[in-house]
């Protein structure tokens, strides 16, 4: 009999490690969110299932770091009510292969999913205002990413060694492509830049090897250092509204025609160094440079 009992013990603790229990969790209230913040405490845990309340108060954020490489992790449920996803929650999960975000988070920290190279796919949910730098960095499972209408920024290094990214849906209302938002996305070969957009940072698609076609919009100001370097486009229209194109934005690029919807003098003035070669034809609303 005690052999038996002891066995369903055994049986009951491995369920716990794996699916998750009240105490793998550690939960500090936090006054300006008005609730409480989780952590997890057991870095063995397999299935994360976070409850919704504690003692009748909602859990609103889950803490920075929270899960940080809980290498064995495959899946978290997150509860309705919860605002924000810390800085580093779920850093180097790289089990995780599923996530469901619900509806009313608006803020995911910088680095949160950092390096969770199991994850195939996530759904962000409407409310979403913020994505923080590096926040699905090396993220190389993910394959397709929609970002909600509410973010107003893509932040630097965001999607930075998505190597397995194919696509990527950029809503209207976006102003900055940060710098390396989409550094390395080797596989991705379509991406909508919306008008709003006004600035396109540094290196921002750099190595975007399967990159063949690409829509410079007309609110454009400016295209940072090495953005389009090392894609395969042939050519590319740039609108007049565009004022600063950095060095090298498109060395390697594979550019043969560019098309400039200003004047040759406007062109030398903003153009001089983009490292496009010899053999690309700059098309001007008053000639050809060649």
């Amino acid at each position: 009999m005690k052999k038996v009992i002891s066995f369903i013990s055994l049986c009951f603790a491995f369920a716990l490690s794996c699916f998750g229990s009240p105490s793998d969790f550690d939960f500090k209230y936090d006054n300006k969110l008005g609730g409480y913040v989780v952590y997890c405490t057991n870095k063995e845990i397999e299935t994360a299932d976070i409850p919704s309340k504690i003692n009748g108060i909602n859990v609103v954020a889950i803490g920075s770091r929270a899960f940080d490489s809980c290498w064995s992790l495959t899946s978290v449920t997150i509860p309705k009510g919860v605002k924000e996803i810390g800085n580093s929650a779920f850093r180097e999960c790289v089990s995780l292969t599923s996530v469901i975000i619900p509806e009313g988070v608006e803020k995911i920290g910088y680095s949160s999913f950092y390096s969770c190279s199991s994850l195939v796919s996530i759904v962000l949910p409407s409310s979403i205002k913020t994505i923080g730098m590096n926040g699905f960095e090396d993220c190389e499972g993910l394959t397709s990413i929609t970002i909600p209408k509410g973010v107003t920024k893509i932040g630097n290094s965001t999607f930075r060694g998505c190597y397995n990214l194919t696509s990527a849906s950029v809503p209207d209302g976006v102003t900055a492509i940060g710098d390396s938002s989409f550094y390395k996305c080797s596989s991705l070969t379509s991406i909508n830049i919306p008008d709003s957009v006004k600035t396109i940072g540094d290196h921002a698609f750099y190595e975007c090897y399967k990159l063949t076609e690409m829509t410079i919009p007309h609110g454009v100001i400016s295209i940072g250092e090495w953005a389009f370097c090392d894609c395969n486009l042939t050519s590319i229209n740039i609108p007049k509204s565009v004022k600063k194109i950095g060095d090298d934005a498109f060395y390697w690029s594979g550019l043969s025609e560019i098309n400039y919807e200003s004047t040759k003098a406007d062109w030398l003035r903003i153009g001089k160094k983009i490292g496009v070669g010899r053999s690309c034809k700059i098309v001007c609303t008053d000639g050809i440079i060649e």
